[in-house]
């Protein structure tokens, strides 16, 4: 209920017997304004979600455990919205224009906030880039980048995933509430196609013969495959126990060598209600 909507009752010389006079038929609820509610501990991207969803209410009531804990209006929801677009437009790659690191971690520590949806962060890393930016070129290169943001977009559901540039040829994608084998499936699809689509920027007779010759960190003369991606999968359920970025970058440390030895490029671990379970490359 809103004062001004009463306030021309109230202050009227008449208002007040107009409201008692039962032929003018006046409830409590013809005031009432619906609101949509929200828990205060939800992240940003909750919030905007859920006002987004409703019919232009004029703001949203925000809860903790179940209470009453305030209101937020619809200016300051605004407000809200346009300093992380101004956030987000300045953490921008240029090349690809997915956000950038910072916006990555803002997003990797409001996941860990937030105990009411289950999430799976992903973190992509190219395999055998260096070889083929050496022969090819930075230009090239930076195709192949440019050509697997392409393919993050246009392949991963945006209503439910956060995608980013990392940098380099390193991206993040953040899925929410989807079930393991959608995302097992969306990932696996992303990976079979990149390869796919990366085989148009070799020349014929590479393409042909399935490898590039270049030299090693040692200096050596070797055969690399021709590009691939790799893929470190962390599962966090809503329930999972309190962990920090720093413990979240040691665990993807260690699935994304497990990713690169896995032959189908992929690793995954659970952070569940005491540790992380099923930390190891997939068969």
């Amino acid at each position: 209920m809103c004062e001004k909507d009463l306030k021309r009752y109230i202050y009227s010389s008449y208002g007040r017997e107009l409201l008692s006079n039962s032929a003018y038929r006046k409830r409590l609820i013809d005031f009432l304004t619906p609101c949509p509610s929200i828990d205060i501990h939800c992240p940003a991207e909750r919030l905007l979600e859920a006002y987004a969803a409703a019919d232009s209410p004029p703001g949203m009531i925000m809860t903790e455990n179940f209470t009453y804990a305030g209101f937020i209006s619809q200016a300051a929801l605004l407000q809200i919205v346009d300093s992380k677009n101004l956030a987000a437009a300045r953490d921008q790659n240029p090349l690809t224009r997915l956000p950038g690191n910072n916006t990555i971690i803002d997003y990797v520590q409001q996941v860990l906030e937030d105990h009411c949806q289950d999430y799976c962060l992903v973190y992509f890393d190219f395999d055998n880039f260096k070889p083929f930016n050496d022969t090819y070129g930075f230009r090239i290169g930076d195709r192949a980048i440019a050509l697997f943001a392409d393919l993050l977009r246009k392949l991963l559901p945006r209503q439910s995933c956060f995608i980013g540039h990392v940098g380099g040829d390193d991206f993040f994608a953040g899925f929410r509430a989807l079930v393991h084998e959608d995302v097992h499936q969306r990932v696996s699809d992303l990976l079979d196609q990149f390869q796919h689509e990366a085989q148009s920027l070799y020349d014929a007779a590479t393409r042909e013969r399935g490898y590039i010759e270049a030299t090693n960190r040692h200096g050596d003369l070797v055969r690399f495959p021709l590009l691939s991606c790799s893929a470190a999968m962390l599962w966090i359920p809503a329930t999972a126990a309190a962990f920090t970025l720093e413990d979240v970058s040691q665990i993807i440390a260690r699935l994304k060598k497990s990713a690169k030895a896995s032959p189908i490029g992929q690793a995954e671990a659970t952070i569940d209600a005491d540790a992380i379970t099923g930390e190891r490359p997939d068969a």
